[in-house]
């Protein structure tokens, strides 16, 4: 069964900055501007890493939000983890001073033990996070209505300076892996789509490439992140996304490939 804890904070107040060289580097990539969508379902079949200190995430993401010029708006899928991890935390944060509004969701087996398929559906003023097909969040009205702007799919690998929030960070577990089998985006089309569904298929990404028409790579980092984003830290290899951390001198993937046998969407990747 999964337990739910709702918070509601506030945000971190994150602003890029080109990389520092930190000890410690972690990975992301981002979709520009010009890919930049409003509303659909995003899904993503997703491994974490294991790791107290650190995140695993995706998550939509209206760019230039930190510049704090207009309101930001981003809702995340954030797993953290620290006690095999079991948690993740589903966000919405809107506003000029960036209100947070979270829920913790506890799963049963850990999610750096084997895929899971997350699913986020945007649609005007409602938000619905899914895991392995089951809904676990449902945010409808309120700071809901604010999500109105075009936003960018992200997924990143990193380790927070919050101790309280995500444990403390222990760099002898480093090097670590977040795998991403495949992404997919559906437009929000409603009742248009199959079966008079609210949803049209647009593209799904195998990661048998790096695709640089819908993904660039982060090098950049911000204050409450212990590492810089690295180009040389994601990577795509048998069919797979990996986001790495490592230490600053042994970037990249040294590990195997872990394969995903379970997915029920499998798609040849030969």
């Amino acid at each position: 069964m999964i337990n739910i804890k709702k918070l509601i904070i506030a945000c971190l107040v994150i602003t890029p900055i080109l990389a520092l060289a930190k000890d410690y580097k972690g990975a992301e990539i981002y979709a520009p501007d010009s890919k930049a969508v409003t509303y659909g379902r995003f899904e993503m079949r997703m491994m974490a890493a294991k790791g107290s200190g650190t995140l695993s995430t995706f998550f939509l993401y209206k760019n230039g939000s930190e510049k704090g010029i207009y309101p930001w708006e981003e809702v995340d899928i954030e797993i953290k983890g620290k006690d095999n991890a079991d948690v993740w935390q589903s966000n919405i944060i809107t506003g000029m001073k960036g209100s947070q509004h979270s829920e913790e969701l506890h799963g049963t087996g850990g999610f750096a033990d084997k895929f899971h398929t997350f699913t986020i559906e945007w649609t005007p003023g409602k938000v619905v996070w899914k895991v392995d097909g089951v809904v676990t969040r449902t945010s409808e009205g309120g700071q809901t209505d604010l999500l109105t702007s075009p936003m960018s799919n992200r997924f990143n690998l990193w380790a927070a300076t919050s101790v309280d929030w995500v444990g403390t960070f222990e760099p002898e577990t480093l090097p670590i892996y977040q795998y991403v089998s495949w992404f997919s985006y559906d437009s929000y089309t409603p009742g248009a789509g199959p079966n008079g569904t609210d949803f049209t298929p647009a593209w799904r990404d195998e990661f048998n490439t790096f695709d640089t028409s819908r993904w660039a790579k982060a090098n950049w980092t911000f204050k409450e992140n212990r590492t810089d984003f690295d180009p040389k830290n994601v990577v795509v290899k048998d069919g797979m996304l990996i986001l790495c951390m490592t230490t600053a001198d042994k970037t990249g993937f040294k590990g195997t490939v872990p394969s995903d046998i379970d997915d029920p969407t499998a798609v040849s990747k030969e």
